[in-house]
């Protein structure tokens, strides 16, 4: 495979990796500055597919990128690990976020707290990944 070809799809799946570090700040920007429940959830809301485009696009260009190479790594493993604890988070936090009433208060202090524990983790266990690759 031409050099090239490899080189633009490492940029792909280095330039989507890094759109979804965006979404983490934002919802964390959010659940920190507001302090309206339901204002709260339309942003969160609005995220939510952004945050599954980009760890999709993420995924589907890194396994592109890896059958292209043909190899599988510590790299490759922890990277897939990552994957897939951001989508279980993801889904338990939108399970979470459908049941709350709005009149429910306790349920919304827990959500606000769990939502913020959440995209905290998501955001260092991504820098981390981020940090520790290449020297896989």
């Amino acid at each position: 495979m031409p050099s090239h070809i490899i080189a633009e799809m490492l940029f792909y799946h280095h330039f989507f990796s890094i759109c979804l570090l965006i979404v983490p700040i934002v919802a964390l920007i959010i659940l920190f500055l507001s302090q309206n429940f339901p204002f709260m959830i339309r942003r969160i809301r609005l995220l939510t597919p952004m945050y599954g485009f980009f760890i999709a696009t993420t995924i589907f260009t890194g396994i592109i990128f890896s059958f292209i190479l043909q190899t599988f790594n510590l790299k490759i493993a922890l990277m897939i690990l990552v994957s897939i604890f951001l989508i279980m988070g993801e889904i338990k936090r939108y399970k979470k976020q459908r049941v709350i009433a709005s009149y429910d208060i306790d349920l919304q202090k827990t959500y606000r707290l769990f939502a913020k524990q959440k995209y905290a983790l998501d955001l260092i266990l991504l820098i981390v990944t981020y940090a520790i690759t290449p020297f896989l």
